[in-house]
């Protein structure tokens, strides 16, 4: 299975510890995702992010190393590959980009039609596919949805995320349908994360994904420059100080809890998170009572 790690807070940040020095650190995890990695950070007053890529393990790639060490920002994305669906390469490294979006994606979207729904796209977004894989694709696809939908994906209105929980829900329901059709031994499995640097939309669809607003511990509690910290014991509906979210936590420091199955974080721009919940549950897989639930 790949792994996902996102990163959201008030202030610009250092993510070294979480990416290589944390107990289960990303470039730990790699170990057994060795498929290549990718890192999309946002510069101050940047509305595009910057994506470092590569095909290598990071774990022992020193290209990775660096990478952590001098990307500091305010909106962080990573992730590392082990490939199901398309050859190892950059063109099939996460994080995808276009415009002011970055995407990563765990899981394997199993048998869909991928020349139908790249039909579905407009042509500035199928003229940017670069690689062969379904997470690409199904990034793509879900822009599309979000256009299709009224929302401006160059100036984003401030509610996008709120407005992104139905468009998600329906084009998960869509891939569930046609894998169903195609009678995979797998459920579709996307678990992703989708950001503009400033809003965040977390998905588990189908494998484990935890996030974190609290600390038990924070070695830059001192020098931290925010002063209404909200960091230490259960906070819901507030302007939280950071936001973590990754495939399996990377530090004792911090109080992991468990994104829903089938559930929906959002987070605003100012860092207020929102938890959904579909509408209706998705009926159990029908093809194989304990699927496999492999990864791209």
């Amino acid at each position: 299975m790949c792994r996902l790690f996102g990163f959201r807070s008030r202030v610009s940040l250092s993510v070294q510890r979480s990416l290589v020095k944390a107990e289960n650190a990303v470039s730990v995890q790699s170990g057994e995702h060795r498929d290549g990695w990718g890192i999309a950070y946002y510069a101050v007053n940047a509305t595009e992010p910057m994506v470092i890529l590569s095909d290598q393990c990071a774990l022992e790639d020193h290209k990775f190393e660096r990478a952590a060490g001098f990307v500091a920002s305010h909106t962080v994305l990573a992730h590392v590959r082990r490939a199901t669906i398309g050859v190892v390469d950059e063109t099939n490294t996460h994080p995808f980009q276009f415009g002011r979006w970055a995407f990563a994606h765990n899981g394997t979207l199993w048998a869909l039609d991928r020349a139908y729904w790249i039909e579905t796209l407009d042509d500035d977004l199928r003229e940017t596919i670069r690689g062969t894989t379904d997470s690409e694709m199904s990034f793509l696809v879900l822009l599309q949805r979000m256009r299709d939908a009224g929302i401006d994906l160059d100036k984003p209105p401030q509610d996008v995320g709120e407005r992104c929980v139905p468009i998600v829900e329906e084009l998960y329901r869509a891939f569930w349908e046609e894998c169903d059709r195609g009678c995979t031994e797998r459920p579709p499995l996307w678990n992703f994360i989708l950001t503009d640097g400033i809003h965040f939309i977390v998905h588990r669809a189908g494998l484990e994904l935890v996030f974190s607003t609290q600390k038990k511990i924070c070695g830059d509690e001192e020098i931290c420059p925010v002063h209404d910290k909200v960091c230490f014991g259960p906070r819901r509906d507030v302007p939280h100080t950071h936001f973590l979210v990754a495939s399996e936590p990377t530090s004792d420091d911090d109080v992991w809890e468990a994104v829903p199955d089938h559930g929906i974080l959002v987070l605003t721009d100012d860092l207020r998170l929102k938890e959904y919940r579909y509408r209706e549950t998705v009926a159990p897989w029908p093809h194989q009572a304990s699927a496999d639930t492999g990864s791209v």
